[in-house]
């Protein structure tokens, strides 16, 4: 079984509050990660801005420290949800979604090992460098012209 789009309660864009005033006791089966995972069902981490915050940093800190505690999900687990099982999803699992050579090489590096930093504290981590199709992105850089750079065939996919 599989499931695509997840939800990552309490976001200040739908505060808890407000879902427990409409829910319930119902809000409490919300986007049950770890129930999810282990029965075997395939979730993909993503982010759906402006309804939700499109930093996915906020969506694995929120997948690792679910309002539920019981629901929360190991680093290793919310990382894969927003990287490989999010290209799997997308049919796209052979071109991206792990660093393996013949992939695109879309990445970031952050500040810190995600894995060596407590749950609590993954807000913390930091995007420091942006890596798309392998070039660096270089900051200033419009949506306009990068999609017109692709458009005119001279953002070919870089394969590592």
């Amino acid at each position: 079984m599989y499931i695509c789009s997840t939800y990552f309660p309490n976001f200040k864009e739908e505060p808890i509050e407000f879902l427990q005033e409409i829910l319930g006791e119902r809000h409490k089966k919300i986007s049950p990660f770890r129930k999810m995972l282990d029965m075997g069902i395939v979730v993909s981490g993503s982010s759906d801005g402006p309804v939700s915050s499109p930093n996915p940093i906020k969506g694995i800190h929120a997948a690792c420290n679910h309002y539920v505690p019981e629901q929360s999900i190991t680093i290793q687990e919310a990382l894969k949800m927003f990287t490989y099982q999010a290209a799997y999803m997308g049919f796209d699992e052979q071109e991206r979604g792990s660093l393996e050579i013949g992939k695109t090489a879309d990445m970031v590096i952050l500040n810190k090992n995600p894995l060596e930093v407590k749950p609590e504290n993954l807000l913390d981590l930091k995007v420091e460098e942006i890596y798309l199709q392998g070039k660096k992105y270089q900051g200033k850089q419009g949506l306009l012209s990068f999609l017109m750079r692709f458009i005119l065939g001279k953002g070919k996919r870089k394969k590592i």
